[in-house]
């Protein structure tokens, strides 16, 4: 899928990003807050990947809402091919007919895998992010605890 960038905005009070892409669809918008909490670790790159990926995520499932109403279609008319006095399998009209329905429900199917997987991305970021975070924080606070043992410790 792909997509562009139109806008991009981050709050830095608030901690409020806004983007918005353009697809073959239109236009979309995600948005993503920090937790009050966070607020000392937020970084405008990261909230603005999160609203971007928010907005593919509508996006995709405008994409699935379409391809639902052309599988309900296709099926429909598979359904009343089969109902004919002269069906059979074996016709090429029909092959076709079979092979596009089986093509959109694929397709479908992977967008509803990668919404899952984006949703997962999201959270799994988030929290490693935050882990990295704390990390970094602990090493600081550790090293600055040795620098003040040492100017304590009288050289001899």
């Amino acid at each position: 899928m792909k997509w562009k960038i139109k806008n991009a905005v981050y709050d830095k009070e608030d901690g409020i990003s806004c983007v918005t892409i353009s697809t073959k669809l239109g236009l979309y918008d995600g948005v993503s807050c920090v937790h009050p909490d966070d607020m000392d670790i937020a970084s405008e790159f990261e909230g603005c990947r999160y609203a971007e990926l928010r907005a593919a995520i509508s996006f995709f499932k405008d994409e699935i809402n379409i391809l639902k109403i052309k599988i309900e279609t296709l099926q429909d008319l598979l359904t009343n091919y089969q109902s004919m006095k002269y069906y059979s399998d074996n016709k090429k009209e029909i092959k076709c007919l079979k092979s596009r329905l089986n093509d959109l429900i694929e397709r479908k199917e992977r967008l509803e895998k990668d919404i899952e997987a984006i949703k997962k991305h999201i959270n799994y970021s988030i929290e490693n992010y935050r882990a990295d975070h704390e990390h970094f924080i602990e090493t600081i606070n550790k090293n600055k605890d040795k620098k003040e043992k040492k100017k304590l410790v009288p050289e001899d």
